[in-house]
């Protein structure tokens, strides 16, 4: 984490220590270093103003922004764990979004997301895996991508995002062995 600095351009040298470092591969005589030189790099801290970071709201691209979303099929397993994909495929802008679902009157919130325009990329770690989806109704869930600015600003050399929510309606769990198991 880079410590509290005023705006202007600063240098930070940053050095790598590592105390449990095994080689298993290496000649016996060799010493194992604990400590690396990653160098030294300059960079500058510039004001936060609302006019660095601009929402687009283009009526001429937001069905194609909609599409370049895609969910995979949702499975809930016997525990109650859902599990599925979802893929961004080549944007037309930037997106910076809070990701999360609604149905049956509850939110499961699944984090922060950011892709880059033209990006054709798995979100999340490939699976979303959501653990406590026993009560998440089968049908009529509302998938929500909510703009979030703060998270753009993570991102360097971004100017634009996507400034309208993305919402997807009417997904189902198709694969539910926990409500067949319920069954039983």
């Amino acid at each position: 984490r880079f410590p509290d600095a005023p705006v202007g351009r600063h240098t930070i040298h940053g050095k790598l220590k590592n105390y449990d470092l095994e080689w298993t591969d290496r000649p016996q005589n060799m010493e194992i270093p604990t400590e690396y030189d990653l160098g030294e790099v300059a960079f500058t801290i510039v004001p936060r103003t609302a006019s660095i970071l601009t929402p687009i709201d283009d009526p001429a691209i937001e069905k194609q922004v909609e599409q370049s979303i895609s969910i995979s099929r949702l499975t809930r397993y016997k525990n109650g764990k859902l599990i599925f994909s979802m893929r961004a495929n080549h944007p037309p802008v930037d997106l910076a979004f809070h990701f999360s679902i609604q149905g049956g009157g509850r939110t499961w919130d699944l984090g922060d997301h950011f892709v880059r325009a033209g990006s054709d990329k798995e979100l999340g770690t490939e699976l979303f895996s959501i653990a406590d989806a026993s009560q998440m109704p089968r049908g009529g869930l509302t998938f929500r991508l909510t703009p979030a600015p703060e998270v753009a600003h993570k991102s360097p050399g971004i100017k634009t995002y996507w400034g309208k929510e993305i919402t997807i309606n009417g997904v189902s769990i198709e694969g539910d062995d926990y409500l067949r198991g319920q069954r039983q």
